[in-house]
């Protein structure tokens, strides 16, 4: 065990910079954590940019099949769920009465 721990052939999990928290984390830190999935956190784990998360959710057809796969894959995987209060910031409408 010369590999910081690790039994030898084990693999490293990949480390890069996460867009939930700015510091170095693996794939598997998102789905870990207790708060609800962003389009940030299923683009980091696709590997595509947030808009075309945003896309490939809000209207399908408009991005490379594979691609919209991976990503309602990985939007399965990691339990995202639209937020209906997000999604009112730039719109200004809540769709709720009063």
């Amino acid at each position: 065990m010369t590999d910081g721990g690790l039994r030898d052939g084990a693999a490293r999990p990949v480390m890069r910079v996460g867009y939930h928290c700015g510091r170095p984390c693996d794939d598997r830190a998102i789905a870990m954590t207790r708060r609800p999935a962003t389009l940030k956190d299923v683009a980091q784990l696709v590997g595509v940019h947030p808009s075309t998360v945003s896309r490939a959710l809000s209207k399908p057809g408009r991005i490379n099949v594979k691609t919209e796969e991976r990503i309602q894959a990985a939007a399965k995987e990691l339990n995202y769920r639209l937020n209906p209060m997000a999604r009112a910031l730039p719109t200004g409408r809540t769709s709720t009465l009063g």
